[in-house]
């Protein structure tokens, strides 16, 4: 089993998911036999489901990485082993979010972990479990309890020692502050993690069996703390753009595009793509704007997870809008209207605002107003002091006093 655990460890290293898949599953057949003196430590056991899982998700094989999580589920309460449950239930609720969008099963899923490593009194697997929490609340729009259990995950992770869970504390912390609309925050927050992950290099607790919602499948500890770092990065990047700061920004998007380059990471690229056209759309730099929203566009339509189509195309449409192709630009929004609407309505605010200016710009004062109605009835609900990229409210207004309000 080790070695089989090895060999597919390497072939993970090399994105080569069909031979680790075969690896992986020939040291699945040698723990059928029963348990009893020499077999694996249930962290061996865990190791290799999570890798397993994530070599499924590699190669796109979703279904047999969701069996494969719910085996993983069902060793663990066979074998009464705490940790390893704590682990599936965690990996099968970051799956069901990435593959499936349902935020709420994921979170029912968490919950179950978190009490198990409460009564286990396992601080690790708590720690993990708060930390997939924050991201269920930051996809659910939802920055102050992202903020609790983020806050929490940091706190156990600096108590364990565990360097790599502080870093992405540090950075979903930051994360929770821009939703919430505290850039200087979510600035300093994710800077401070982008340091740990470029110190790190290949150091992790075998962190493949983590996974952030934004940077998919990184098949190895030192690919996940590159693809991590590209992923702080292009945060500080759209946090810049909100407070002003566009060289930063353009600078921190085009480090996070550099790294989901080199490290052939498609999550990565796309997220960072988007995020630096943003800034490169307020300093007037349309051409290069739009292809990089156009490349970020067209990677994230590949990807399973709902949040990365959405805010990918929408900023397509802002290059669009930019550049006065308001036809262009609607059709885009439209789409990514599409997407919203699968997830919490906050998310719609972001589409709905730049329709707004979309039909202003275009003269349909009746269209304008409407939409102008809705961005304000989104905002008023959204839990946050301000929201992030909302640079038109200027159409707003406009539409408003010219819909007699």
């Amino acid at each position: 089993i080790r070695h089989l655990l090895t060999a597919g460890d390497e072939a993970m290293a090399l994105f080569a998911a069909s031979d680790a898949v075969e690896h992986y599953e020939s040291a699945k057949k040698l723990l059928g036999r029963e348990r009893g003196p020499g077999e694996p430590p249930a962290a061996k056991i865990e190791h290799l489901y999570a890798n397993l899982g994530r070599s499924y998700e590699l190669s796109g094989e979703w279904e047999k990485a969701r069996a494969t999580y719910l085996s993983m589920l069902s060793a663990s309460r066979n074998e009464r082993e705490p940790a390893l449950e704590c682990a599936a239930l965690n990996r099968l609720a970051i799956l069901l979010v990435q593959r499936f969008g349902d935020i709420g099963a994921a979170t029912d899923l968490l919950e179950e972990a978190l009490e198990v490593a409460e009564k286990s009194g396992d601080r690790a697997a708590r720690a993990e479990t708060e930390w997939n929490l924050a991201q269920m609340a930051i996809h659910g729009w939802d920055p102050n309890a992202a903020d609790a259990h983020a806050e929490k995950a940091l706190e156990l992770a600096r108590q364990l020692g565990l360097e790599e869970l502080a870093a992405r504390s540090l950075d979903t912390l930051g994360i929770s502050h821009n939703f919430a609309g505290r850039w200087e925050e979510c600035v300093a927050r994710t800077r401070e993690a982008a340091a740990l992950y470029a110190r790190m290099e290949d150091r992790g607790p075998g962190s493949v069996a983590a996974q952030y919602l934004l940077v998919g499948s990184p098949p190895s500890d030192a690919l996940h703390n590159r693809a991590m770092e590209a992923q702080c990065l292009a945060t500080v990047a759209v946090a810049e753009v909100n407070r002003g700061e566009l060289a930063a920004s353009v600078r921190a998007g085009r480090a996070a595009l550099k790294i989901g380059r080199e490290i052939n990471n498609e999550w990565t690229q796309a997220l960072a793509a988007t995020n630096l056209s943003q800034g490169l759309i307020e300093e007037g730099q349309l051409g290069e704007a739009l292809r990089t929203a156009q490349e970020g566009a067209r990677l994230a339509r590949t990807l399973p997870d709902p949040v990365l189509p959405l805010i990918a195309l929408y900023a397509a449409g802002n290059a669009h809008q930019a550049m006065l192709g308001l036809e262009e630009a609607r059709t885009v929004y439209r789409e990514s209207l599409e997407v919203a609407a699968t997830l919490p309505r906050p998310w719609s605010h972001l589409i709905v605002s730049r329709l707004c200016a979309n039909r202003a710009l275009a003269g349909d004062r009746e269209a304008a107003h409407r939409y102008a109605l809705d961005s304000m009835r989104i905002r008023d609900a959204a839990p946050a002091r301000l929201m992030w990229l909302d640079f038109v409210r200027h159409h707003e207004i406009e539409a408003l006093l010219r819909g007699g309000e």
